[in-house]
């Protein structure tokens, strides 16, 4: 059984604090990954290699390296839905970030 996904997505993104953090404190090869992720949700609303964690919405986009990607679609009632850039992590802090992430969707 297939484990990810490609997983259509609003192409309008807004991040926590949380996801920015993270994500300014990547480099080299790790930012240019995530920033092509981000890329391809504004550009053409997909996320590939995703799957599903919760009923609640949350999802992850991983990478073949321990680099990890927690989102969620959010409807916004201004703006309508919205891709929501949760969290990120490495395997080493994948499972607190999972928690956080759950109770801030």
């Amino acid at each position: 059984m297939k484990d990810t996904y490609s997983i259509y997505v609003p192409n309008d993104c807004f991040e926590s604090r949380e996801f920015t953090s993270w994500y300014d404190g990547l480099s080299g090869n790790d930012y240019y990954k995530v920033l092509a992720a981000i890329q391809k949700i504004e550009l053409e609303g997909i996320v590939t290699t995703a799957k599903r964690l919760d009923p609640c919405g949350l999802y992850e986009k991983k990478w073949a390296t321990v680099l990890r990607m927690y989102f969620s679609v959010a409807n916004d009632t201004a703006k309508g839905k919205r891709t929501y850039l949760v969290n990120g992590s490495n395997k080493r802090d994948q499972n607190a970030v999972i928690l956080w992430s759950t109770q801030h969707i």
